[in-house]
């Protein structure tokens, strides 16, 4: 038996077809010491196809993913794993994902006792449902600009785009009595906050391998259509990044002050587009 135990939380409601999938995502684990632990936010999952050790946690959260993750961590501190991983019930990993994981987060430990945590690199994975057939269009890599070894930089992180997908990571149970859990206030944007008070306290290791699969939906019906693409959720969105954004900012720690930075470098990027515009119309004036 593998050495590390890891608590494997799917969040799910209402999609069988895809749960069935992040089903056997885990169940072609190579590295076999797990728990997997489905919260399940809505119907009977009577249906679906169970292997190996798996925990059903039913609840009934009004639509908060970050409670339902609270619900999984909650359930991994009780069964004493090492390890906690998020993997969605519309994602996947390659097979080796965890054996791979694991290992090199054994190395990063070695060289730094701070490194908490490890991600991967993930393709985007763009497809379409009709009925009960999933039809792959294409891939394409997933945040390509982030380093490809080494330690992620709190700077990597403090623009939202670059966030990576919470199927890319694993962490050490007990950075959760530092950190804290999962705010579910945030309807959106829950990972970020969380990634960004990571990065606070420990450092995230980077490996440059491709094992995870972040699957999006931008057409399809309404419960398969990633949160991301629902045109009700930009407002939404918009309102929780900048809500973000202020927390720290009003905290005034090392934190805020780079995203300040980073505000005022993007509005003289923007001044500075603005000045362009109007020296282009000047000179398109004075050739007429």
């Amino acid at each position: 038996m593998d050495g590390y135990r890891v608590g494997i939380i799917t969040r799910t409601k209402n999609r069988p077809l895809l749960l069935r999938r992040a089903i056997q995502s885990v169940a072609n684990q190579t590295y076999k010491n797990y728990v997997h632990i489905i919260v399940n936010d809505g119907d009977s999952l009577e249906h679906q196809t169970l292997t190996g050790e798996t925990i059903i946690v039913p609840i009934n959260s009004g639509g908060r993913m970050e409670q339902a993750s609270n619900e999984g961590v909650e359930v991994a501190i009780k069964e004493k794993v090492d390890f906690i991983a998020i993997h969605d019930d519309d994602d996947s990993w390659s097979p080796e994902f965890l054996s791979i994981m694991i290992q090199e987060f054994r190395t990063y430990e070695n060289l730094v006792p701070t490194v908490k945590g490890i991600i991967c690199r993930a393709n985007c994975v763009y497809e379409k449902i009709e009925g009960n057939v999933i039809t792959i269009d294409h891939l394409e890599p997933h945040i390509p600009w982030t380093p490809e070894i080494g330690l992620l930089r709190i700077a990597d992180l403090l623009d939202d785009h670059n966030n990576f997908a919470p199927i890319q990571f694993i962490y050490r149970r007990e950075a959760i009595q530092t950190i804290g859990r999962y705010d579910p206030s945030f309807l959106v944007y829950g990972d970020w906050d969380f990634n960004l008070r990571f990065l606070k306290h420990y450092d995230i290791a980077l490996i440059p391998n491709y094992l995870a699969f972040y699957h999006q939906r931008i057409s399809g019906a309404a419960s398969d259509i990633n949160s991301m693409h629902e045109a009700s959720r930009f407002l939404q969105r918009e309102v929780y990044r900048q809500r973000i954004q202020n927390r720290y900012l009003r905290e005034g720690d090392a934190l805020g002050m780079l995203m300040n930075i980073q505000h005022l470098q993007h509005g003289v990027h923007e001044l500075r587009e603005s000045v362009n515009e109007l020296r282009r119309k000047k000179r398109t004036h004075k050739s007429h």
